[in-house]
């Protein structure tokens, strides 16, 4: 099936979809004696070409797989604009507690406790 997800570097991305067909049930000891070996990821990668014939032989026109890579670049857009976001708020909140600790250290501001109990000084008024 034809999916979008933001991990593919380049063209559309394939998903399981929800059809599957029906077995028979065993038990997981069963499973665990017969189940084929474990794959590792390069086995299970597909290419762009792979994926462009999987998805040409499944009956996907060529704009249907135009529109789902453009639907792809898009996620992957945004997920680099969330990442790029995420680290500027991450040092904008580093440079924040290194600007409280000199002031702190300077007398410049106080601590957090001298502060609450002002307010309740104030507040008991």
């Amino acid at each position: 099936q034809i999916d979008v997800n933001p991990c593919v570097s380049r063209g559309p991305a394939m998903g399981l979809g929800w059809n599957y067909s029906e077995m028979e049930p065993i038990t997981v000891d069963d499973w665990e004696v017969s189940h084929p070996p474990r794959r590792v990821m390069k086995e299970i990668r597909l290419s762009l070409v792979e994926r462009m014939d999987r998805l040409k032989s499944s009956g996907f026109s060529r704009r249907e797989i135009q529109e789902f890579t453009k639907r792809s670049n898009i996620a992957r857009n945004k997920r680099r604009s969330t990442l790029a976001g995420l680290k500027l708020h991450r040092a904008h909140n580093t440079m924040e507690r290194l600007s409280r600790r000199v002031q702190l250290s300077l007398g410049l501001r106080k601590t957090s406790e001298r502060e609450l109990g002002n307010l309740w000084d104030i507040a008991q008024l």
